[in-house]
Order: C-alpha cells, then structure tokens, then sequence
C-alpha cells in the first residue's frame, strides 16, 4: 500500500514540475511543409490608378491566399520593411491580422536571403518587382520549393514624376518668369 501511495505522490511532483516547465517543442526554421509570404510594402507599392493601390491589391491577394490555407499551418510572413527572424513564423489568424495592420514604409530591405535559402514548400512573393528589390539571381530552383511570384501590376499605372525645375539663365532685369 505505501508503494502505490509513494508511486501517485511521486506522478503527482513530476506532473506539477512538467506543468511549470511548459515545456516546447523547437520549431526547425523552414522546415518542408511550411509557406513563406513575402509582400513588398515599400514606397513603389503605394502608386495607385485612382481605386487601389498596388499595396493594397497585394494585401488583399494575401490575405485571400491565407483564408485558404488550413489554421494551423505555419506561415513565414515578411515584408521589405523588417529584418526576418523567429518572430515572423505565425499562423494563419495572426497572419491575417498582422497584413491588416501593414502599411508601406520608406525602409527596404528587400526580399530576405533567409527566406530563399530556408526550405519552404510554397514561397508566395507579392511585389511589384521593382529592380534592387527582389534579385531573381538569388532564387535558386529546386525540387523542394516552389516559388509563385504574384506581380502586381496588372492595373495601368503611370509612375513618372518631375524630381527637380530650375532656371538656366536668369533674366537680367530682375523679371520674373
């Protein structure tokens, strides 16, 4: 009898010890099965034709793709205006809300050397492809990762601008011109 007793006291300390440990498994970085989601978010995203932005038909694409996807699938989400690293593997609810919450940003960095070297199933990458943001040099094709590359740029959009005026030769008299 004191051993059976001995036996529930002793479950009982290891179960109370493993209940404040909160113990966890190592989520591996990139491991097959998971899906990264690269948006742009930098200022050439923000051009619109008068309805939408192409940052806002991005958002809207993304975030259509993750209502798609199951709940618990663990999603790599980055964008150009933050260095990656653990903080941007979430699910897809939190996915979700942190795409609704983005906004674009002068900061670029571009797309992330760590989200192509990683091994993802599935890399969605929604940008407007401006040159120096995304390499494509640097996407090496394999036999694990597919790359789905969604440009937004299927709407007219005229992106010129007038950076600089001056006058060349002054009026001499003082007119204005």
């Amino acid at each position: 009898k004191d051993w059976f007793l001995l036996l529930i006291r002793t479950l009982l300390i290891v179960l109370l010890v493993l209940l404040f440990a909160r113990p966890e498994q190592k989520q591996e970085e990139g491991k097959e099965g998971d899906i990264a989601i690269y948006i742009d978010n930098s200022l050439s995203m923000s051009v619109s034709n008068g309805n939408v932005s192409k940052f806002e038909e991005a958002k809207r694409q993304a975030i259509n793709l993750l209502k798609s996807l199951d709940f618990n699938k663990r999603i790599f989400l980055s964008n150009a205006a933050e260095v990656p690293g653990k903080s941007n593997y979430v699910f897809r609810d939190q996915a979700i809300k942190r795409l609704k919450e983005l906004q674009v940003t002068k900061s670029r960095f571009g797309l992330s050397k760590a989200l192509i070297d990683a091994d993802f199933s599935d890399v969605y990458i929604f940008s407007d492809l401006q040159k120096g943001q995304i390499d494509m040099n640097e996407v090496q094709q394999d036999s694990i990762t597919r790359y789905h590359i969604l440009k937004s740029s299927n709407l007219d959009y005229c992106n010129t601008f007038i950076d600089s005026v001056w006058i060349e030769d002054s009026n001499s008299e003082g007119d204005k011109i």
